[in-house]
C-alpha cells in the first residue's frame, strides 16, 4: 500500500507534478492499494481532473493497482469532483482501479484491506492507533 498527503492546497502544475510522482512511486512498489489523505487539497479544476483520469489509467492500468481510497474533509464540493473522477476512472478502467472516498483514514483502511484479511491479520484497535 502507498499512502499519500496533501500538505496543502496547490496549483495545476503542482497537482499534475504530485500526481504523476504518486505514480511513479507505485508503479516502483508495485502497490496494490493507494490511500490518498486530499483533507487539505482544494478541489482541481475540470482540466486537472480530466488528467487525473487519463493519467492513472494510462500510468496504473499495468500494475498491481486496484483500490484507491480518497480521505477527504467534509466539503461536499470535494465530494462531487471526487465522485466524477471516481466515476470516469471506472469507465476508463473498466472497473480494474476502484475508487472510493472516506472521511476517516480508519474507514479507508477498512475498504483498502476488506478482502485481502481472510487470515485475520490485520486488527482494528492497531488501524485506529495509527491516527
Amino acid at each position: 500500500m502507498v499512502l499519500t498527503k496533501w500538505l496543502r492546497a496547490v496549483n495545476s502544475r503542482e497537482y499534475r507534478s504530485g500526481i504523476s510522482y504518486f505514480c511513479r512511486i507505485i508503479r516502483k512498489h508495485s502497490a496494490a492499494s493507494w490511500m490518498v489523505d486530499a483533507t487539505r487539497l482544494c478541489a482541481p479544476p475540470l482540466k486537472d481532473q480530466n488528467w487525473t483520469v487519463n493519467k492513472i489509467s494510462d500510468s496504473l492500468l499495468q500494475t498491481p493497482l486496484n483500490r484507491i481510497a480518497f480521505v477527504t474533509s467534509n466539503d461536499l464540493f470535494i465530494e462531487v469532483v471526487t465522485e466524477k473522477i471516481k466515476e470516469k476512472l471506472h469507465q476508463k478502467t473498466s472497473n480494474q482501479i476502484l475508487m472510493e472516498s472516506f472521511r476517516t483514514y480508519s474507514q479507508a483502511f477498512d475498504w483498502l484491506f476488506a478482502t485481502r484479511d481472510k487470515e485475520g491479520l490485520f486488527r482494528e484497535d492497531v488501524i485506529q492507533g495509527q491516527h
